[in-house]
């Protein structure tokens, strides 16, 4: 019995290696890249491709994230039909689709000149918001299954060809702007296909004519609309910032703020690595409910607040030498805010945790009433703070906003799970 369960220890500790060095991969591929992207994109055109970006994780959202969240809650739960609710999932992305697209024509153009991007850029968005929830089916399912080396092998494969791509159509093609977003639509549309095809493959989903899943897309909506204002607010706090950056300060300084936040996203990496691994454990903790799973809970999440924080000090160290030494001199500016991102990257980090709980305790309207607290705050926080005080003011406001969002996360999560803090001190007693 020993044996086994060090064997199981074993094969928990490969898996968070597994996601994590994927996570790394993925991670320093576009910074190894960015010297090239940083000679040949000025802090204009980044600052472009920075709006599309967030344009596509805005429809990435819409099209079905929550969806897919839905699927990986209820995989652990008996008498669950997987395969009947992972089709549903893809019915209820492809239907969220052509809505998007169906506005996007009727409106388009309105929406283009009010961003200041060309149509064609805000439909690919679109088109690769979709393929992006596709893809991440596809890495969940494998995902709950604890298929860690199929899950990285696909993250790093997407990622090279997404760069080498890019880095073709910009350097050899002189596509510039145009060459990078092409890229990434490729990229997503190859992955997806292949995602649906692997998916038929494995069983997971059902493609039969007349298929009826009323039940499971209902259950799915249940879950997934009390989100929405959470999807929305979540938005509003980590990506739209850019959009109210560009008005106050230029595409310039959204080309700065990205460079920065690109490379303090290496820390989002390792905090989406983390969570990958960890997720399922922690549901099946919870599940448990007994207070030796509860008193591990609690120190898992011990340990992580320690190694996240010393990572952010040692982060913030490497890139400002990076900065200095490896990328255009125009980018230096960049350097300012290193720390601010890097405080607010650990406090998502820590937000993913006990967002986890939440999900759990299906509190997901209560979520999203905290979620639009913190979105409204953060966007006046980010206006004033990068009217008065420029680009650093754009650190300062995102770690506070993360600082808040964690505070209002973990108190509606302990109020729904409550886990016993003062573990270490009780065991002293005893």
């Amino acid at each position: 019995m020993k044996f086994i369960n060090y064997f199981n220890k074993l094969k928990e500790i490969k898996n968070v290696l597994i996601y994590l060095l994927s996570n790394i991969l993925v991670g320093v591929l576009p910074l190894a890249l960015m010297p090239f992207y940083t000679k040949y994109l000025s802090p204009s055109e980044y600052g472009t491709i920075a709006l599309f970006q967030m344009l596509y994780i805005v429809f990435r959202s819409l099209s079905g994230m929550s969806y897919i969240t839905a699927t990986e809650r209820n995989y652990f739960k008996k008498e669950f039909n997987n395969s009947r609710y992972c089709s549903a999932s893809l019915q209820l992305t492809l239907i969220s689709l052509f809505f998007i697209l169906l506005i996007l024509m009727l409106i388009g153009d309105s929406i283009a000149i009010f961003i200041g991007l060309n149509i064609d850029i805000i439909n690919k968005s679109a088109i690769v918001g979709c393929c992006c929830v596709i893809v991440q089916l596809r890495l969940n399912q494998w995902q709950v299954r604890k298929y860690a080396y199929k899950y990285g092998a696909l993250q790093v494969l997407l990622a090279l060809l997404n760069n080498l791509i890019g880095l073709y159509l910009i350097v050899e093609m002189s596509q510039g702007v145009e060459g990078r977003v092409d890229s990434i639509l490729y990229a997503y549309l190859i992955f997806s296909l292949f995602s649906l095809c692997s998916l038929y493959n494995d069983r997971v989903l059902i493609f039969k004519p007349n298929l009826k899943l009323n039940i499971e897309r209902k259950s799915i909506l249940n879950f997934a609309l009390p989100l929405l204002p959470h999807v929305i607010g979540v938005f509003f706090i980590t990506v739209f910032d850019r959009f109210i950056l560009g008005l106050n300060l230029g595409l310039e300084s959204v080309g700065f703020y990205m460079v920065a936040f690109q490379l303090m996203s290496a820390l989002g990496m390792v905090s989406d690595a983390f969570n990958k691994f960890f997720s399922p454990v922690q549901m099946r903790l919870l599940e448990q409910g007994s207070e030796e799973s509860l008193q591990k809970l609690a120190k898992y999440i011990y340990v992580w607040v320690a190694f996240i924080l010393s990572s952010a000090l040692i982060s913030v160290v490497i890139f400002n030498f990076y900065i200095q030494n490896f990328l255009s001199a125009q980018y230096i500016e960049s350097k300012s805010i290193l720390p601010w991102l890097a405080m607010g990257h650990c406090f998502n980090a820590l937000y993913l945790v006990f967002i986890n709980s939440i999900y759990f305790s299906n509190q997901n309207s209560t979520l999203s009433k905290s979620t639009v607290i913190v979105m409204l705050l953060h966007i006046s926080i980010f206006y004033f703070m990068t009217k008065f005080y420029g680009i650093e003011g754009a650190g300062i406001s995102f770690c506070v906003s993360m600082g808040l969002r964690l505070l209002f996360t973990f108190y509606i999560s302990n109020k729904k799970v409550k886990l016993p803090w003062f573990i270490f001190t009780f065991e002293r007693k005893l």
